[in-house]
């Protein structure tokens, strides 16, 4: 095991992250890495990669992410956590995430944690016009989302899937996500489902709780599916 610490001396999200895998990168394994991003960018992030695991892995306070992907196929992140995710600045359309994925395909969360951000815990959209498909989240928790004020548009949630065909939610729970410092405007869902397949896609949440320390959640899932979105909901607690 290893740890890794940030020491530029100001907010960047021009460097990528402290560890970036190369693009068209395949086939290797991040075993044990802790990243500390110390207030100042991204911990990890790949980009057209393919087949790569990140296991036991570890961000802590990152600005925007804490894992991005984009462009990827086949990515798998396994027992990883992140912690006190911040957003670069204040105003419209910008991430604050745990765990992110863009326009990507096979993506696979399992057993993962994410606590204490200030936008989403999981999220999965596209990148430019490209779609992610068929993105899992199994065993993963999503706890304490905080502060979506500090954003003119943005929402605090556990799970966000948009621009996605196809993704399961099985297993997991969400705490906190509601009642927390800076979520005056009401912008707090627990799971969305959003619009914008580019197919008949299925969304499946099975076997997951959505809980909160003030049981003030707006919204606990949210679905609003555009293109023949079939939803199966089963076994989730709200």
């Amino acid at each position: 095991d290893a740890t890794i610490k940030n020491i530029q001396p100001t907010i960047s999200i021009t460097v990528a992250a402290v560890i970036k895998i190369a693009n068209t990168v395949s086939n290797i394994t991040i075993n044990g890495i802790t990243v500390d991003a110390n207030d100042k960018s991204i911990a990890f992030t790949c980009q057209l990669n393919n087949k790569i695991t990140f296991n036991d892995c570890v961000a802590i306070n990152c600005r925007n992410a804490g894992f991005n992907c984009y462009l990827s196929n086949d990515i798998s992140y396994i027992n990883c956590k992140s912690y006190n995710v911040k957003y670069y600045a204040a105003g419209a359309g910008m991430p604050a995430d745990a765990f992110y994925t863009g326009g990507s395909n096979d993506i696979s969360y399992i057993n993962c944690w994410a606590e204490n951000f200030q936008r989403i815990g999981f999220v999965s959209d596209s990148e430019g016009s490209v779609k992610s498909n068929r993105i899992k989240y199994i065993g993963c928790t999503a706890k304490n989302a905080n502060n979506c004020d500090i954003s003119t548009t943005e929402f605090n949630a556990g799970f966000w899937a948009e621009n996605t065909n196809n993704c399961i939610i099985d297993k997991c729970y969400l705490y906190d996500i509601a009642g927390n410092q800076g979520q005056t405007s009401g912008r707090v869902r627990g799971i969305e489902l959003a619009a914008g397949e580019s197919e008949k896609s299925t969304m499946i949440v099975t076997n997951t709780i959505i809980g909160d320390s003030s049981g003030t959640i707006p919204m606990g899932i949210f679905i609003a599916g555009s293109n023949g979105l079939k939803s199966e909901i089963g076994r989730a607690h709200v």
